[in-house]
């Protein structure tokens, strides 16, 4: 039995087994003590702009022995803080707790902090610069610190004074520390940091998290050159991996048509031929021929990553003592420092711990020892294009649906580092700020969620005295921030599924391109009612999961958006679920953690299929490398494995030769080629045409499917970077290709700054479209695993290290057993006998 008839045998593949990677030398970033003198500081900067790896050891290591004063707290804290830097807070109360939580917070991750929310707030250039002012520019349109100062006078009296106490800790931080690095190099000193900046970071994410990150304007710009069957054809959301977690009226769910000829056709009747297998190159084929029918453009590839998660949960029927277990790992953009920072609070009423955001209080995804909690970003639509229709006689106005209406204006001035101000004027509407152009020169408004005032609250925090699976859920149905999946476990063996965030209603109304509302109708949908906001508890199979994939049948699913990641990876996850819950024995955190580990790659798998049906065995020169290579494939993104290399090419050649060929018969019926980037983020319409092979569909100048797909895998096989001519084994591998870069804000203006504030490039197992989801760049941010009551056994990986500072000691000492896999333990390594308390933080 070969590899690919074991692993399809066994959906678990080779789950568990180490990749076939050897291990360098650890990072090393040996530790000094250092003074708070003048010329300590100089000597660290010395360091910093040479770009050596460390030398000094930073504010996690400098443990004063005398106590630090802190004017709001209501009794004294104790701060412990293990090997690796990880702090456990014990307080008297829950403000004191998060009061030092913004100590620690501001000690080690200061300027991470600074750039959260100078990012939301459009005020980035002021630190970095100029090369950043284009960034602040479009920031500034939103007003984002006014509408941070509006979500804080709305918050409850208690959250406030939370913010206020955190603020507080941070603050104690910046008189107490050196000056990080970066603010050394920039030449400017941290601010204060204020309530209403915890409220701009809480924004920066949301943004990340729920922004559609411009795909609407393509759609846009598109959708009446293609006509509505070939666009509703291209982004049908209804895939052959569809894994969802309400099933019930799933059986109605459809896939769009493909378009007939009356509807959509390519470059016109032409005669059909016979289907038959061509003659390949070595079969005495024209290969100059093939070669040259088309050229595929090298920049082409598939959309990036874009934020999202895995979830999944099993109940305690699959544990061997009964408690439910949660696995999430959270998948964002990865650079230096790493966003999330550990830490443990306790106080009298609860015990918290997990993953912390810095600039924010409270732990975002952990446990409290009842319940553990955990987040995929929910992929529905939260923002909605505004056309506006400007007045033709004057342009200083526009159409309203009781007329016309002069616009606003609004100027910001953007202080730039090192030049002149920048003054941005901004155009207001009814709807909100002009802050895009149509592919016609129509003005654009942007409405989201985000902008509401009441999107964003703190109620999230409520989870650290959560003490079962219903209350945890009814938290998380009154929390506001970014839409998310939430998964919840429990000590009691209970497992439950909600949806977080203010949530629209759309009522199936289509908002995936820009609409005009002169004539009338409401600029935003209506909010959805909380009865009706999806909820699955303790189901019938004890397992739970999620990957930001739509989680419901359509008719439900399209009150919340029509566009939702790929369900590649919920598919895997819910194959892998099964294989483990089907007899293998009770599960543990080991097994959940090889799951989040896992580097199989299904989505690659119909396009192997296709390679292999068209090449025959005794097909000669690179298109036997390229067969030879999909034969023997494992069907995993292992580093040392090539198949992922050449079906990423595959998938990419086919995909941009159909969708270039449907665009240009697009733009001929327009008489025009919109500007604007048309993004088609499923394979599902390339794989049912390849399949289905409609004569009215082929692309130009092919007269047939089988020449057509041949013709594209002679350009792969022959694309360079691939070296197929050189035979199988000259083509890169995937962790040459898949090379993980953590880089520093600082050395991407300052390059020569990459020694000691990056982390070394290096290559990495998993696939965008796999469970261990991997990119440049782009990945696990964090690894949990838990099981609430029994902390002491839980996993929690992260890559780079606890410190935020460039040349620390905790700055990148937690990356390789991130980078392998080795299950770290969720709390701090603390010695119970030791009584030595290295941070104490008092009332003034």
């Amino acid at each position: 039995m070969n590899a690919i008839e074991s692993r399809r045998r066994s959906p678990i593949g080779a789950l568990g087994e180490p990749a076939s990677i050897a291990r360098p030398d650890p990072l090393a970033a040996p530790a000094r003590d250092r003074g708070r003198g003048a010329g300590r500081r100089l000597a660290a900067g010395v360091l910093a702009l040479s770009g050596t790896v460390a030398a000094v050891a930073g504010p996690e290591t400098a443990l004063a022995n005398e106590p630090i004063a802190l004017a709001s707290l209501g009794a004294p804290v104790e701060v412990r803080i293990d090997p690796l830097g990880v702090p456990e807070i014990a307080a008297r109360s829950r403000l004191d707790a998060f009061a030092a939580e913004g100590f620690v917070h501001g000690r080690d991750r200061l300027f991470q902090m600074d750039l959260m929310r100078r990012n939301a707030a459009g005020e980035l250039a002021a630190l970095l610069g100029p090369f950043v002012v284009d960034r602040d520019l479009s920031a500034r349109v939103h007003a984002r610190r006014d509408l941070a100062r509006r979500i804080l006078d709305r918050l409850p009296e208690e959250d406030r004074r939370l913010l206020r106490r955190y603020s507080d800790g941070v603050n104690a931080a910046i008189a107490s520390i050196d000056m990080p690095p970066e603010y050394a190099l920039a030449g400017w000193p941290p601010s204060p940091w204020r309530p209403e900046d915890s409220v701009l970071t809480a924004l920066s994410m949301h943004e990340m998290l729920a922004s559609n990150r411009g795909r609407e304007l393509g759609w846009s710009a598109w959708r009446e050159c293609l006509g509505e069957e070939m666009f509703e054809f291209l982004l049908c959301p209804v895939s052959r991996f569809d894994a969802l977690l309400v099933e019930e009226g799933a059986e109605r769910d459809r896939a769009a048509p493909i378009p007939g000829p009356a509807v959509f056709e390519l470059n016109g009747p032409r005669e059909r031929g016979p289907r038959r297998r061509p003659r390949g190159p070595g079969r005495g084929a024209d290969a100059a021929e093939l070669h040259g029918s088309f050229a595929l453009d090298a920049t082409f590839t598939k959309s990036a990553p874009t934020p999202g998660s895995n979830a999944f949960a099993v109940a305690g029927v699959h544990t061997a003592d009964g408690r439910a277990i949660l696995a999430n790992d959270p998948h964002l953009g990865l650079s230096m420092p790493t966003l999330w920072y550990r830490i443990a609070l306790r106080w009298p009423d609860a015990q918290v711990a997990g993953l912390s955001l810095p600039g924010m209080p409270g732990v975002i995804i952990g446990t409290n020892g009842r319940v553990a909690w955990g987040f995929t970003n929910l992929t529905g639509d939260f923002e909605d294009w505004i056309e506006i229709e400007v007045d033709p006689g004057n342009a200083d106005r526009y159409r309203t649906p009781e007329g016309l209406e002069v616009f606003g204006e609004r100027v910001e001035s953007i202080e730039v580092r090192g030049g002149e101000p920048r003054e941005l004027v901004v155009r207001t509407t009814r709807w909100g700020p002009v802050s895009a152009t149509s592919h016609l020169g129509a003005p654009l408004v942007k409405v989201a969620t985000i902008d509401d005032p009441d999107a964003t609250n703190l109620a999230l925090l409520e989870l650290d005295e959560a003490t079962d699976l219903d209350e945890a859920l009814s938290i998380l149905a009154r929390w506001h921030g970014p839409p998310q999946n939430a998964l919840v476990a429990d000590a009691n063996g209970r497992i439950g599924w909600t949806v977080t965030g203010l949530l629209p209603d759309r009522g199936g109304a289509d908002g995936r391109t820009a609409r005009s509302l002169a004539a009338g109708g409401g600029a935003f949908p209506t909010r959805l009612d909380e009865s009706m906001r999806p909820r699955v508890v303790d189901p019938p199979s004890g397992v739970l999961f999620t990957a930001n994939a739509r989680p419901m049948p359509l008719a439900d699913a399209d009150r919340l958006g029509r566009h939702w990641a790929e369900p590649t990876r919920a598919h895997r996850i819910r194959e892998l679920l099964a294989y483990e819950t089907d007899g293998q024995g009770p599960i543990d955190e080991s097994t959940l953690l090889a799951m989040q580990l896992d580097t199989g790659v299904p989505a690659l798998e119909p396009w192997r299929d296709l390679v292999l049906d068209h090449l025959p065995p005794d097909v000669e020169g690179p298109l036997a490398s390229l067969r030879e290579i999909c034969e023997f494939w494992n069907g995993r993104a292992d580093e040392d494995e090539r198949g992922p290399v050449v079906l990423n090419e595959v998938r990419n050649a086919f995909a941009q030769a159909l969708l270039s060929a449907i665009l240009d018969e697009a733009a001929g019926r327009c008489g025009e080629r919109p500007d604007e980037r048309f993004r088609v983020a499923s394979d599902e319409p390339w794989l049912r045409l390849l399949e289905a092979r409609p004569f009215h569909l082929l692309p130009p100048p092919f007269r047939s499917w089988d020449r057509f797909i041949l013709a594209t895998l002679v350009r792969v096989a022959t694309l360079d970077s691939l070296r197929l001519v050189e035979g199988p084994g000259a083509c890169p591998t995937w962790g040459e290709r898949n090379e993980l870069s953590m880089q520093h804000p600082m050395s991407r203006a300052m390059p020569f700054l990459s020694r000691g504030y990056d982390v070394p490039a290096h290559p990495q197992a998993g696939h965008p479209d796999a469970v261990r989801v991997a990119a440049r760049g782009f990945g696990a941010s964090a690894r949990l695993v838990v099981g609430p009551g029994r902390e002491a056994t839980a996993i929690l990986q992260t890559p780079g290290g606890q410190s935020g500072v460039p040349g620390t000691m905790h700055y990148r000492d937690r990356h390789e057993a991130w980078r392998f896999g080795d299950p770290e333990p969720l709390l701090p390594a603390l010695d119970a006998n030791d009584p030595a308390v290295p941070l104490r933080l008092v009332p003034e």
